[in-house]
């Protein structure tokens, strides 16, 4: 069960990560800027797919502290993201050129993650009451047994 609420959790957090982006993302993009930094820390800034195929996503984003443009490169293929699509990019401080977050890249795997993490509570929810089903039924025959 806690594997299952762990796993939950997870998902829920990158889920609600990526709901608050996509707004501020929204904001960015009416207000015409570039980026947009967050108490010195962290930047949200608009990227885009400059190439999208079977074995790998690369996503040309505007690196605000030196006001060049770099790429970052993912290994995994994403249906979702074709070729000329805006996508939110956020980095922080500490990070280097080429490594950020796109935003939503993992949805899919996250709410896979999710159903697996419902799935997981459900099943320990379900042995944990039969067990304790169990015990009530042993202890109740013991407790006959011993007022006979």
């Amino acid at each position: 069960m806690a594997v299952g609420i762990g796993f939950g959790l997870l998902s829920m957090m990158y889920l609600l990560y990526t709901a608050f982006v996509k707004h501020a993302f929204l904001k960015i993009e009416a207000s015409g800027e570039k980026a947009m930094t967050a108490a010195f820390v962290v930047t949200l800034t608009e990227g885009n797919v400059v190439y999208s195929g079977d074995d790998y996503v690369a996503v040309e984003y505007f690196y605000e502290w030196d006001g060049a443009y770099y790429r970052w490169i993912s290994a995994h293929a994403n249906a979702a993201y074709i070729v000329n699509t805006k996508v939110p990019v956020v980095y922080t401080l500490g990070m280097g050129i080429g490594s950020c977050f796109v935003v939503g890249f993992y949805r899919k795997y996250m709410l896979l993650l999710g159903i697996m993490g419902l799935i997981l509570f459900f099943t320990g929810f379900i042995l944990k009451s039969i067990l304790i089903l169990n015990l009530k039924r042993k202890e109740t025959e013991k407790w006959q047994e011993e007022k006979l």
